[in-house]
């Protein structure tokens, strides 16, 4: 055993989704086999930023149409509760509305195979995931649910969010584990301010 190397224990690389990437898989997950369930679970992650393991065992009745919300359960069995918008909340309606079930039934479940009518495996969403990507030609980045995740955490702080809040929806139990995303935010700033300083672009005023 003293020969073998010791582990590495390397940070999860935070590579979010671009713009142009998430207008790409948006399109493929319209135009698949499944194009409602699809397109409303690629809203449903990107919108929320929830794990796979917590979409996966999401239920009817964890989810509040009228709140815009639903109750997951996290790490540690703990309970939370995320939020969605409008548009997230128009495909699901759309999506339950081709494939309605009771509340004690799965939100998002397998379509067609052996596991077909069952709740959607870790498995079939990582696949389904993978395959949008191929579709859109998507490369630069993993394409895997957990990007969703990176991608909604850092655009929820370039578009305003509290990192306080971004804690909280993420299911986070420190502030040390949002930090990478405020990082990559605050970068961001500095980019744009040296792109658009007021001052800067002056132009014969100075």
């Amino acid at each position: 055993m003293d020969k073998v190397a010791p582990a590495i224990n390397r940070d999860d690389q935070v590579q979010p989704f671009t713009d142009g990437q998430i207008e790409k898989l948006l399109k493929a997950a319209r135009g698949s086999a499944h194009p409602k369930r699809d397109e409303a679970i690629f809203l449903f992650l990107l919108d929320t930023g929830v794990r796979i393991s917590e979409l996966c065992a999401l239920r009817m009745s964890d989810v509040d149409m009228l709140g815009y919300g639903a109750v997951v359960q996290g790490k540690g069995d703990k309970n939370r509760r995320i939020q969605f918008g409008k548009t997230t909340k128009r495909a699901i309606w759309s999506y339950l509305h081709a494939t309605p079930r009771e509340p004690d039934e799965p939100l998002f479940i397998a379509e067609g195979g052996h596991n077909s009518g069952e709740a959607l495996t870790r498995s079939g969403v990582t696949q389904m995931v993978r395959r949008l990507g191929k579709v859109a030609c998507v490369d630069g980045v993993r394409c895997s649910p957990h990007t969703f995740r990176h991608t909604f955490a850092i655009n929820f702080l370039r578009n305003g969010g509290n990192q306080f809040t971004l804690m909280t929806l993420l299911g986070h139990t420190s502030l040390e584990m949002t930090s990478k995303y405020v990082a990559i935010a605050q970068a961001d700033v500095v980019v744009q301010h040296r792109m658009f300083s007021p001052v800067d672009r002056m132009k014969g005023r100075r």
